[in-house]
């Protein structure tokens, strides 16, 4: 859906300034839940500049509970994008509202694999 919308040159400004800010409604949280890599990548070229009304960059911008793309695509089991978010985009590590990390998130849903690779990077 992310891609078919970027394609489409969708502007995704108007959603990083929205008080609806659940995770489909953040472009870079949707694509990471879903393990969309090359979307998550289109999408911080084509954002590049962009911020939020607290002046964060994309892939910094937070659900209502305070998720990042990285707790989705951890929690969601998605090691590959996992990687490609701490290794190559650098995406900084927070806890959400609640005080859990992507780790913390990964371990609880039994994702053990991306668990241990946030917890040893």
């Amino acid at each position: 859906m992310v891609m078919k919308q970027l394609r489409a040159g969708k502007d995704f400004a108007r959603r990083a300034r929205s008080s609806d800010r659940s995770r489909f409604k953040l472009p870079c949280n949707a694509a990471a839940h879903n393990g969309h890599t090359d979307a998550v990548t289109l999408l911080l070229e084509r954002c590049a500049g962009l911020t939020d009304d607290a002046g964060r960059p994309p892939l910094r911008w937070r659900t209502n509970d305070g998720g990042t793309a990285l707790h989705w695509a951890a929690q969601n089991g998605h090691l590959e994008m996992v990687r490609h978010l701490v290794e190559k985009v650098k995406v900084e590590r927070m806890p959400d509202r609640l005080s859990r990390t992507p780790a913390v998130l990964a371990k609880s849903r039994g994702h053990a694999a991306v668990s241990d690779y946030l917890s040893a990077n």
